[in-house]
């Protein structure tokens, strides 16, 4: 993952604005326009790249594919689990309560 790329992750996490996970990133590509970038990790099952790929091809939205398995791609988020899709948010996520 290039440093740019590792910097907006971080920084987005930070602020809240991260979606973790294959299928809450669908959920939320499919039903909003306010996903700006999605990351996969490269070891992630090849169908569920394509059903991102294909989902965010009709949104109109950047998927990048990084070198980093699931485990990193975890540890960059700070998170002790393996991280396979994450969406960046254009506005922090509302937490439920």
């Amino acid at each position: 993952m290039n440093e740019q790329l590792l910097k907006k992750v971080q920084t987005s996490v930070k602020e809240g604005k991260v979606i973790m996970g294959y299928e809450e990133t669908l959920k939320k590509l499919k039903v909003s326009n306010e996903i700006e970038l999605i990351v996969v990790a490269q070891n992630t099952p090849e169908h569920m790249k394509k059903d991102v790929m294909y989902n965010a091809k009709l949104a109109g939205v950047e998927v990048v594919e990084v070198e980093e398995n699931g485990v990193e791609l975890g540890n960059i988020c700070g998170k002790p689990f393996p991280v396979s899709v994450l969406a960046i948010t254009t506005k922090p996520l509302k937490v439920k309560k």
